[in-house]
Parts: structure tokens; sequence; C-alpha cells
């Protein structure tokens, strides 16, 4: 059946799955990464919630990895978090 011109959804219906490395992909695994890296660094997911501040909000899209759903404070939270953790050890 091919691309369909309405919605921009391919053959399968996903929305934007003809461009699955886009710039949106891009910031997804950079913001996982950004909070592996944090969480086995303060020991647990918990641990850097509790220490970004994150609200009930933010922790639920965090917890089920619905990134476009974090507030721009946290995401800038979770990167200043990333730099101040940069070089210490991981748990």
């Amino acid at each position: 059946m091919g691309l369909s011109s309405a919605g921009g959804e391919d053959a399968s219906g996903a929305v934007g799955a003809s461009d699955p490395g886009g710039a949106g992909s891009d910031a997804r695994r950079e913001l996982e990464k950004a909070i592996d890296d944090l969480t086995s660094k303060l020991g647990s997911l918990d641990a850097l919630l509790q220490e970004i501040g994150a609200d009930p909000q933010d922790e639920k899209a965090i917890r089920e990895e619905e990134w476009d759903s974090v507030s721009p404070e946290v995401l800038d939270a979770i990167y200043e978090k990333r730099e101040e953790y940069r070089d210490a050890p991981r748990f």
C-alpha cells in the first residue's frame, strides 16, 4: 500500500515510521542514556527522581518512558545532573 499522504503514516499505520532515525529519535536516545547514566551513578531511579525534584506527573512520564510528557524544567535538571555527576563512580 505504501505511504499514505494523510497524517504521515506508513502502511503499518505508524506515524513517523518513515523517519526512524530523525532528530526526535536522537533526542529520546540521549535522554534515555542520561537517565541510565544517572540511575547507575545514584543507585536507583527513585534516587534520580528525588535528586532532580521531579513532580508526580514527571515521575510517571519518566517511569513509563513517555519522554514527550516530561516537563522542560525536569529535562534541564536531568542534563544538569548528568554533567554534575559525569565523573562520579557507578554503583
